[in-house]
Parts: C-alpha cells; structure tokens; sequence
C-alpha cells in the first residue's frame, strides 16, 4: 500500500533484485510517488504521498544513503539550528555522528540511514510510533517494513518459514491490541515507540532514544504549568500547520465533541490558521456530530459531516489490510468508511487531537500514583488466563500504570487510527510533539487525575472554548464535582424520555448494529463460520475462538474476527 521497506544483506549474502509485493492501494487515496534503490548488499523502497516533499529525505551519495517516510515537522529549523545551507550539509553531519540524530527530529515519520563503507545502518521510528516499522532478521539479512503484509509476502518468496504467535494472538483476543514489540507473526517484530534498529558488523540490536520514564516530575506550580503547556501546545500546533501553508494546502481538522480535536483546531484559529476544512464522523444527529456543528458555525470553518452506517462494520478484510491484524478492526472501521467521502480539494496535513486526553489524565485511575493492574485496557476478560504470564511478566517493565497504557493501549492500539488517517494524507497531532507530551508527562498526577489541568488550562487561557459541551460528561467543561453529577444525571433522564435530543444515540452504536440489522448479523457470523477453520492447526485456539466469538459482544466478536481476517493475510 504505502511506507518504507530496507533489505540490508550481511555474511556475504547478495541480494538479487528480489520482488517485492506492494499492497494495492484503494481508490480514494491520492498519488503516490514510489523511489526505489538497491545494489547487491541492499535495497530501499519507499511508496509515500507525493506531498511536502521537501519534509521527507532520500539522499544517496559516496558514503551514505538516506530516506525517510512520512513528516520531518521541523527540518528546516534543523538546518537553520547547524547554519547549514542544504539538507544535504545536515545529513553530511549527521551521518558523521555517533549519536541517535533522530532525536531531534519532530513529526509522524520513519527513515533509514544506511553506511556504504562498512554496511551498517541505523533504521528508526518516531518517539511515539505513528507509524509502524516491522523487522525480521536472520543470518543473511535484516528486513523493514512499514507493513507486516510486505514481509510476510516476502518471506513466502524466499522459502523462509515463520508461524502465528500465539501469545500475540492472545492478546488481540483480549486487549484488542498487540503489546511491546509483539506482532502476530513469532519471527517478526515490530519497533516500539522511541526506538531504532542498529547493525554493526553485521549484528543487529535495538536501542532507546526515547522514553517517557526518564522524565521527571516538575517543580513548576499550578499556574506556571497552565502557562507552559499553553506555550508548547501553541508552538506544536504551528509547527504542524504551517507545514500546510508553505505549500498553499487546506488545513484539514478532524473535530467532535471531544476536547482534543477542538483544541487543535480553535488553537490554529486564534494562530491565524483560519482556512482549515473540518470533519466528523459520527451517528447522525448524536452529539458529536452537534456539537462539531455548532463549533463550525462559531468559527465560521467549513464542515464535512460523514454519517456512519452500519455496513461499515462488514468491511472485515479491508480494514485489515489497513493495520494486518495488529488491532482490533472496529477500533476504526467507522474512520475507515468515511475516507471515501472525504473529496476536499487541495488538502495536506490531516490535524487531529488523537490522545489529547489520555497524555492529560485519563489513564489514572487515582489521584495518586498506582502500579499497573492485569485487567487495565483490555476490551475483553473472557480469555485472560491465557495472557496472564506475558501480562504479569509485562507489567514488571513499567513503575505505574500511566506509561504501561501509553506504551500499549496508546502508542500501540490508539495510533493504529493515524495508520487509517494515513490513507488519506499526513497525519499529525500537537499532543503527540515530543516538548508537550514531556511536560505533560511531567505534571504531577494530582494535578491530571480526571483531567483537571486539562480543564483548568481551557477555562484559564481559553474559556471561550469551553462554551460548547464537552461529550464526555455531558455538559460543559468543569471540574466541580456537583456539576458533573447533574449533567450524568440529565443526560440519562433525557435517554429515558420519548424526546428528540442529541444524547439519543450513542458513539459506539456497533452493538446495536449488529442486534438490529440483520444484513451486518448475516455477514459477521458468516465471515466467522466461513473462516474459523484456518485455526484447524491451532485447536485450542480454535475452541476459544469459537466461545469468545458466540458468547461475546460485538467488541469480542470483532476481536475473533480480527484474527481470523489477519490469518487469512498472512498464511
């Protein structure tokens, strides 16, 4: 479909022109430029949009070759930063260097720095894994991909084996997502959020340069932190927008209810970012699609409301070969189905909120620090005790439970919607900006606990913003307790009377889809039936898929759906 893929050859091995099977891309996506590179010890291929090309790399000179895919927000600070005059006098530097030099670097991409002398390399993510690079190695060479499929495809070719990893396949059966560097193929790995592959002689390690536990807690006070978030948060929204300016792009916003996407978006307002298309998609007449309404009447910026509608629950294979398998289909089969729909012209970046929240306090349970538990971010328990060892063995590698669900639940299961976004153009989200989601990370937990900061940074710095309701509580954005209540308890009363309102429908309606159209009812239990024995090899697992799948709600159904669709991808 698109993103970077490296063959590097080590021991002698020669690479031989090898076929390398690219996905086919859907018919709503935009051009693609496709650049390839090879010789006998290597090959590179990268299938990108053919956008903002002066953002992404390709370099080959005597000593070095480099590329990257997707968005480098900031190299053109960069070369300012050294006084440079080229972006190739910056990699000249940098492949000099010792030093990890993608720390620096600011966006959603991927890359690669290969060294012509001596055949080492360095392949990298960025600091919050936006993106996926997946890895295989063996004695005779080391094999990246941004997608599973590529690798698996190419495996096939060249004779090598490789199985379903049964613990993975757990996982998806019960957190709905992969954990650490997990995919559902045992010899495959995948590079975690901050990390990077490195060979030296022709020996591969992966390596950290960057993780959220080498932060420490700040010192600053309530109203210092309201004012530095406010600064980083405005800085990474510029840094993204402008990057659509500089071509002459639309910006293009998702909005809802919710506060991260009407952050995004009112902050590039009150910036000057006042051309931005903005979309939704939601349940006809619900409140987010209310709410979004009324904020682009406000603000006076186009919306392009998309209905979601039950079919979109049956585009199983499709929208795995979107994410292979590495999360749960329905936890964006709804995005999924409005991207052909979305027919704004001329339209870059695609700005987004996305874990606005969770870096500002949802993930804690408490209002002191708490270790992580078994059961946190998982969509089903029905099967734990089959995750119960890697769980508990996991969980040791994280001091609280607030980076073990940003480093699995977020970067690994919630960024799978930048990945469908992706298909659509760049994606970007100021929360995820290295500089705000350290400071954020920084504050102390009683200050994030049910958000509050996050609440009191709005209504200090931009309480304007918080006229409109906020869907989540159900009301406007407050942090009294009593208030808070009585929006619970109007919404529910307003559900309980026969009375047209915004609060009627649901965001998650899939339930209920299944329950009452007999048309997606049909196609998911067929799906299953017809498919359930691919697992014929795997008995035990077949049995729990057909439990999880009978007994289950439309979550877990999904969930045995998933696998049985991402089987059937790979083998």
């Amino acid at each position: 479909m698109n993103g970077l893929l490296a063959i590097i050859a080590k021991n002698n091995f020669q690479i031989n022109n090898p076929k390398i099977e690219w996905k086919n891309c859907f018919g709503f996506q935009k051009p693609f430029l496709h650049r390839k590179i090879s010789n006998q010890n290597f090959l590179v291929e990268l299938v990108t949009l053919d956008q903002f090309n002066e953002e992404k790399v390709w370099i080959d000179c005597d000593d070095y070759f480099v590329a990257t895919d997707g968005l480098i927000l900031n190299i053109e600070l960069l070369i300012k930063k050294y006084r440079f005059e080229s972006l190739k006098q910056l990699f000249d530097f940098y492949y000099l260097s010792t030093s990890a030099f993608f720390s620096e670097f600011e966006g959603n991409f991927t890359g690669i720095l290969y060294n012509k002398k001596n055949n080492d390399f360095q392949v990298f993510n960025n600091k919050t894994a936006q993106k996926k690079l997946f890895y295989f190695d063996n004695k005779d060479f080391s094999i990246f991909c941004s997608d599973l499929k590529v690798i698996t495809s190419y495996l096939r070719s060249s004779n090598i084996n490789f199985s379903l990893n049964i613990d993975a396949a757990y996982l998806l059966l019960n957190s709905g997502f992969m954990h650490e560097n997990l995919t559902l193929i045992t010899e495959i790995e995948q590079l975690r959020a901050g990390e990077y592959a490195k060979s030296e002689n022709d020996k591969l390690s992966i390596q950290s340069y960057f993780h959220l536990r080498d932060i420490e807690t700040t010192k600053d006070n309530k109203k210092e932190i309201i004012e530095n978030l406010d600064f980083l948060f405005r800085k990474a929204v510029e840094l993204e927008f402008s990057i659509d300016s500089k071509y002459a792009y639309n910006h293009l916003t998702t909005i809802s209810g919710g506060l991260d996407s009407r952050m995004t978006a009112l902050v590039a307002y009150k910036s000057g970012f006042k051309n931005q298309h903005l979309i939704n998609f939601s349940q006809a007449g619900y409140a987010d699609q209310v709410i979004a309404d009324q904020i682009s009447t406000a603000y006076n910026m186009p919306l392009k409301k998309v209905d979601l509608q039950p079919d979109s629950l049956t585009t199983i294979d499709e929208n795995i070969l979107v994410n292979d398998g590495q999360t749960v289909y329905t936890a964006c089969s709804h995005v999924f189905s409005i991207l052909s729909n979305i027919d704004i012209a001329n339209t870059g970046i695609v700005h987004t909120g996305i874990l606005g929240d969770a870096i500002l306090g949802s993930y804690l349970s408490s209002n002191k620090i708490e270790k992580p538990k078994l059961t946190q971010g998982m969509y089903s328990g029905k099967l734990i005790s089959k995750s119960e060892v890697f769980l508990k063995n996991n969980l040791r590698n994280y001091p609280n439970e607030e980076l073990y669900k940003l480093y699995n639940r977020a970067f690994n299961g919630i960024n799978n919607g930048c990945l469908y976004l992706d298909q659509l153009g760049e994606t970007s989200s100021p929360f995820l900006n290295s500089e705000f989601l350290k400071y954020a990370y920084s504050i102390p937990v009683e200050l994030k606990y049910k958000e509050q900061i996050y609440i009191d940074w709005i209504k200090t710095l931009h309480p304007e913003f918080a006229a409109f309701i906020w869907e989540n509580i159900g009301g406007k954005p407050t942090n009294n307790k009593l208030v808070r209540l009585g929006y619970r308890i109007n919404r529910a009363m307003i559900k309980r009377l026969p009375i047209q309102s915004m609060w009627k429908a649901t965001m998650t309606p899939e339930q209920e889809w299944y329950n009452k159209n007999i048309n997606v009812k049909m196609t998911l239990d067929k799906y299953f039936n017809d498919h359930i024995h691919l697992c014929d090899n795997t008995p035990e697992l077949r049995t729990d898929l057909i439990y999880l799948y009978n007994s289950g709600n439309i979550t877990e159904k999904s969930q045995a759906l998933t696998l049985l669709s991402a089987i059937k991808l790979h083998f």
